[in-house]
């Protein structure tokens, strides 16, 4: 009879540890405990068991917390390290679009309308300089090869006039009137709309640079093609087109009358356009 009530008790243990039972068979196994070395020894057994193995299951759950934690904070820093280049990408296109869109205002709308102004170009082969006033132009060419070419836009007629110095060849062939009179800037970045800005902007390289003592914007597309404009007024006063290299320089509302006459042909073959 001890035996099978021994084996009742043992089997209530369990839930006895873990407080599930009722008061009633708790008062029935702790008077079975107070007289029963046994069952008094399988508890005393469970409880050590079970003590023990707490610190392995709170172990168990603290190293799974600290890897929790270092792959949050390195999931964190990876997450902040996308948010500051998406930033900083954003800002850097945010800036090359004002600029570009600014030059783009610039060529279309400021500088477009300007018609009294002196330009003189440097390149490495050739020096040019233009006078225009209104709708009248002359254009000099001096190459280093000894060669003196001008262009002269008049009111009726358009006249290219060569002189090979080396050779005393000259010779001036005159046009119809219609070829296009020049402008202030001849950029590479043709008029474009909003898309065409993104675009570009998103294609270029856009940095700072001082050109013959002026804050300077450099607009880098590739290898063969750049372009400086000041910061002040995005006016182009560097050039970079493959092999051409070409450094600018302007002077506004200086141009008189005097300035665009006629150069004088005497001794010049003259002839005509077909």
């Amino acid at each position: 009879m001890k035996e099978k009530n021994c084996k009742v008790i043992q089997d209530l243990l369990p839930s006895y540890i873990d407080k599930l039972t009722s008061d009633e068979t708790n008062k029935y196994i702790e008077e079975h405990l107070s007289n029963c070395v046994d069952c008094s020894n399988v508890l005393n057994n469970m409880q050590e068991e079970l003590n023990s193995n707490v610190p392995k299951i709170e172990r168990r759950e603290v190293d799974y917390l600290k890897k929790f934690n270092i792959r949050l904070k390195l999931f964190k820093s990876i997450l902040m390290i996308i948010v500051i280049l998406i930033v900083l990408f954003m800002g850097n296109l945010t800036r090359k679009i004002y600029i570009i869109r600014q030059y783009d205002k610039a060529n279309t709308q400021n500088y477009s309308m300007i018609t009294n102004f002196y330009a003189k170009i440097i390149e490495e082969n050739a020096i040019v300089e233009i006078w225009r006033k209104d709708d009248i132009a002359l254009s000099k060419v001096i190459s280093t090869n000894g060669r003196i070419e001008w262009t002269y836009w008049g009111e009726d007629s358009t006249w290219t006039i060569c002189n090979e110095i080396s050779s005393n060849y000259k010779e001036a062939v005159k046009f119809p009137k219609g070829l296009p009179i020049p402008t202030v800037q001849n950029s590479l970045i043709q008029p474009l709309n909003i898309w065409g800005i993104i675009s570009f902007a998103f294609n270029s390289k856009i940095t700072t640079e001082n050109v013959n003592g002026e804050e300077c914007y450099r607009i880098h597309l590739d290898e063969l093609f750049e372009e400086y404009v000041t910061k002040k007024d995005f006016l182009m006063v560097k050039n970079i087109n493959g092999s051409s290299n070409q450094m600018i320089h302007y002077k506004f509302d200086i141009v008189t009358d005097e300035d665009l006459k006629m150069p004088d042909l005497t001794g010049y073959t003259v002839k005509e356009a077909d």
